[in-house]
């Protein structure tokens, strides 16, 4: 395939922006695929920006309702009427009754809220709080420890000015993936985010691409990786635990890793968002 590297490169930096996490050999394989028939990096940074896996919270336990009420206090907060949060609660409720899984209604949902104008008189400002939220994720990823609180806040701050002038979380997502690559590591601001950038890559490249690693959980990726710094002698450490850990080739599987499976199936198989009626309940 054409420019399959250059396809997988881009998916283990989306992957690691946005989960500190790598893929594994088969998602990975996946996810290119789609980057292939569908090249817009933004796009797909934007669908995972708006799936449940992305917003990081654990419904599967709770009922209709319940779930209802705790969804909707996430996405919306304070930032939305009382009446109009009822109106989104009672539709999550109807479509459950329907048949209609919690991962879609998230995805659908979270779509439509960042189809709304921030200046949006009801929802503008629930846009903008859950945008907000996006963007503390990636900057947690990407900056970890490296940038001082005065030079974080000015990103952070740059990042939300993106938003609010009309980008999208993923257009802003792919905007700091490439600014943090690219960068000179001699950078006295951001060269430390870039070799942690660069060394995370390394480490995520060696187990979804060179061993083509397929045993080890998201989780416990995301574990190992958080161990990788900006010093080098990390990266060794992460490959030597990823060599052992991939000796014991029992697939280690959790629910986490189902849910991602079914995100990156869904971004295959269904278009998402093919539900209108979100967007109507937030016109106005």
């Amino acid at each position: 395939m054409p420019h399959l590297a250059r396809y997988q490169i881009s998916i283990l930096q989306l992957i690691l922006a946005m989960f500190k996490a790598s893929p594994g050999a088969d998602n990975l394989k996946i996810l290119s695929s789609h980057l292939h028939r569908n090249p817009s990096l933004t796009n797909l940074a934007q669908k995972l920006a708006n799936s449940a896996l992305f917003l990081g919270k654990n419904y599967a336990h709770l009922d209709s309702e319940a779930f209802a009420y705790q969804f909707v206090d996430d996405l919306f907060g304070a930032q939305v009427a009382n009446v109009n949060k009822m109106l989104i609660s009672d539709f999550i409720v109807n479509q459950m009754a329907a048949g209609v899984a919690q991962d879609q209604l998230i995805a659908e949902l979270t779509h439509a809220l960042s189809e709304i104008p921030t200046s949006d008189h009801n929802w503008g400002q629930a846009v903008i709080q859950h945008q907000i939220n996006g963007i503390n994720k990636i900057l947690e990823h990407l900056l970890a420890d490296t940038f001082t609180s005065n030079n974080w806040t000015i990103v952070k701050d740059h990042m939300i000015m993106q938003i609010v002038s009309g980008k999208t979380l993923g257009e802003t997502i792919v905007w700091a993936i490439n600014t943090v690559a690219n960068v000179d590591a001699d950078n006295i601001v951001w060269g430390g985010a870039c070799k942690l950038f660069n060394n995370r890559l390394e480490v995520s490249k060696y187990y979804s691409i060179e061993m083509t690693g397929t045993s080890i959980d998201f989780i416990t990726t995301q574990e190992i990786l958080s161990a990788v710094s900006d010093d080098r002698n990390t990266v060794d450490i992460a490959k030597s635990i990823i060599d052992s850990r991939m000796k014991n080739n029992a697939l280690s599987a959790t629910s986490i890793d189902f849910q991602l499976y079914q995100t990156i199936k869904k971004l295959n198989d269904n278009p998402l968002h093919t539900n209108a009626a979100p967007t109507e309940l937030m016109v106005g």
